[in-house]
């Protein structure tokens, strides 16, 4: 219980709750949290080469290229009018437009799972500087 009562703890910039569990299996913590919960979402162990997987399947879809990615980085980090950066992201949505209905949707599904993945893995593992 004191668990639930900390993440239902109001705090700036809190949209999801995430819990790192060393010890139970998942099954238990589901059984767990469903009482109070209506929807509980399990990843049992986190893999960091999905990330790769991921970024290859997006890749495959042709909705955006490397320079594509590079370009905008470098405009947010300028921090450049949006108007620039949203002409890139235009190009993209065309090229997303462009794909069949199946396309898309596996698009779209790996997106959000890679932000899931991407996000829990920059909290738990370390950083260090490329230089």
């Amino acid at each position: 219980m004191q668990t639930l009562s900390r993440l239902n703890c109001c705090a700036a910039f809190k949209n999801e709750t995430c819990i790192l569990d060393f010890v139970n299996n998942p099954y238990e913590i589901k059984k767990a949290f469903e009482c109070y919960y209506k929807t509980t979402t399990l990843f049992g162990e986190t893999d960091s080469n999905r990330l790769n997987e991921l970024i290859y399947n997006l890749n495959r879809a042709e909705v955006y290229s490397k320079a594509t990615v590079e370009e905008v980085v470098t405009l947010y980090l300028k921090n450049e009018k949006r108007a620039k950066v949203d002409s890139i992201i235009n190009d993209c949505v065309e090229n997303y437009n462009e794909l069949d209905i199946d396309d898309k949707i596996n698009f779209k599904r790996n997106v959000i799972a890679f932000i899931r993945i991407y996000n829990f893995l920059a909290v738990i593992m370390p950083c260090s500087s490329s230089a």
